[in-house]
């Protein structure tokens, strides 16, 4: 069936559409129906959509601003236009802009409608086709299989069960991934190779990436790599996502060619979606629709919740704080946001701590965390979130639990220790990281805060409880326990 949204301001208008327009009769499922150009975003990323279908005047977004977005977001979907009357200004103007064809409102007789949509079905039937065709014929009339493995048992000699996979070159990519380039699969192919990578206990052990529209051969590792790396963390999903999951090199590609604004850390820091719902479904739909790097994203939503779990007078995040090692993708993420998010929140509001106040010492903390190297004075911070010194001496230690100086110790310290067991910077450069300048008092004043010597907690200490596991993570922070 080709998944359809339908988008009209008008409540009646659409209801009509539903019922009169023929959709099922040309193989055309209607799986959302949105009065606007902002719900209609929201609901392309939910859900996958192979047709859209939008009315060109609108209040707020009009459909040419959604049409220009939804293209350069999302190239693949196609887009067919609504209109009240034959506008040939309108129309026309819809049409270079690439859309598939118009529907005029006024205009349903049923004749003309089957017409219509029988038009509109074959023209979307002829651009799979050409796109199919193309996809073969740049990549040889093959295409991309990678395996992620899931468990830190996972090893290539497993993928050699899976039907068509044998008889080819498996290659190694990194990150826990390889890659198989093989004629095009038959339909039965995703369930032939879910059942053949199964364990006996029917565990799940690797993640199954289907790349269609492959590039040529001697870009193949390379595009492999790129989407490892970027955009499995956010296609992948672990909890009810399909074991095998199809996507586009060429969707890759427009996504990586298109002039996107990386602004969803501005709105991040702003601390605003702790408290505003508007707030928080706006941060989440700008991760989603920038994909930031995923080591970038997932080591700043890490530290900060770090940062705020020292507060001595806030223990309760300890539970979510020891799921964060499990974190594999963006779904899963996302959902452990949202409960780290609803914590934080209650422990502000109980404090009777009003919200724009929260919200400095929120900053205030981030501050601490992503400026350590700096030392900044209590003075120096207390202007930066702009509050009297004194006010804000008395607000951080009533809200954080602890004074500045006994904060930033704590908050040293632990960065040293994440430090010391996540990475191989020498014990120099971790003291000038965490705002030692001193490196014998930093020595002194870890063995003082944890019982250990700076060289032996590297070589004794677990590393568990700083791992990040995101898929396509480099090196030693790629797969779970098996």
């Amino acid at each position: 069936m080709i998944r359809t949204l339908l988008v009209d301001d008008e409540p009646i208008v659409r209801k009509g559409l539903l019922h009169i327009l023929p959709w099922e009769r040309h193989g055309m499922q209607v799986v959302a129906d949105v009065g606007g150009g902002e719900q209609a975003l929201r609901v392309l990323e939910q859900e996958r959509i192979d047709l859209l279908v939008t009315d060109l005047t609108m209040p707020g977004m009009s459909g040419f601003e959604l049409i220009h977005k939804v293209q350069q977001a999302y190239p693949s979907i196609n887009i067919a236009i609504l209109t009240c009357h034959q506008d040939f200004q309108y129309i026309q103007e819809a049409l270079r802009r690439g859309v598939l064809d118009y529907i005029v409102k006024t205009e349903l007789d049923e004749e003309k409608l089957d017409e219509l949509f029988q038009r509109m079905a074959a023209r979307l039937a002829s651009k799979e086709t050409k796109a199919a065709d193309a996809g073969k014929a740049a990549s040889g009339g093959r295409e991309m299989v990678l395996f992620i493995g899931l468990k830190s048992g996972c090893v290539p000699n497993e993928l050699y069960k899976v039907p068509h996979v044998a008889e080819h070159f498996i290659i190694p990519i990194g990150s826990g991934g390889w890659m198989v380039e093989v004629p095009p699969l038959p339909a039965e192919w995703d369930d032939e190779a879910r059942f053949a990578l199964q364990s006996n206990a029917g565990e799940r052990r690797w993640l199954v990436v289907r790349l269609h529209h492959a590039p040529v051969r001697n870009q193949s590792k390379e595009a492999a790599y790129r989407y490892m790396r970027r955009h499995v963390f956010y296609v992948a999903d672990l909890g009810n996502g399909a074991e095998v999951v199809h996507d586009s090199l060429r969707d890759m590609k427009a996504f990586e060619n298109a002039d996107r604004e990386q602004d969803w850390l501005r709105h991040w820091s702003s601390f605003e979606w702790v408290f505003d719902l508007t707030a928080w479904e706006e941060l989440i739909k700008r991760i989603q629709e920038q994909r930031p790097d995923p080591e970038s994203l997932c080591r700043e939503l890490a530290d900060m919740a770090r940062a705020w779990h020292l507060a001595q007078r806030h223990d309760g995040t300890a539970p979510l704080m020891e799921r964060m090692a499990s974190l594999r993708t963006w779904p899963q993420w996302k959902e452990w946001l949202a409960q780290y998010r609803g914590q934080m929140a209650a422990a502000l509001e109980s404090d009777d701590t009003g919200k724009e106040l929260a919200v400095s010492m929120l900053k205030a903390i981030r501050f601490c965390q992503q400026r350590m190297e700096d030392n900044l004075t209590q003075k120096e911070l207390s202007s930066l979130v702009h509050l009297s010194r004194g006010y804000f001496s008395e607000s951080f230690k009533r809200i954080v639990g602890l004074t500045y100086n006994d904060y930033m110790r704590r908050l040293r310290v632990d960065t040293a220790r994440r430090l010391l067991t996540t990475t191989d910077l020498d014990i120099t450069e971790i003291a000038k990281r965490c705002g030692f300048e001193d490196e014998t008092y930093f020595r002194r004043l870890f063995r003082e805060e944890t019982g250990m010597s700076v060289k032996d907690y590297r070589e004794q200490a677990s590393r568990d409880g700083y791992a990040l596991n995101y898929l396509g993570a480099d090196g030693r922070q790629m797969s779970e326990p098996g």
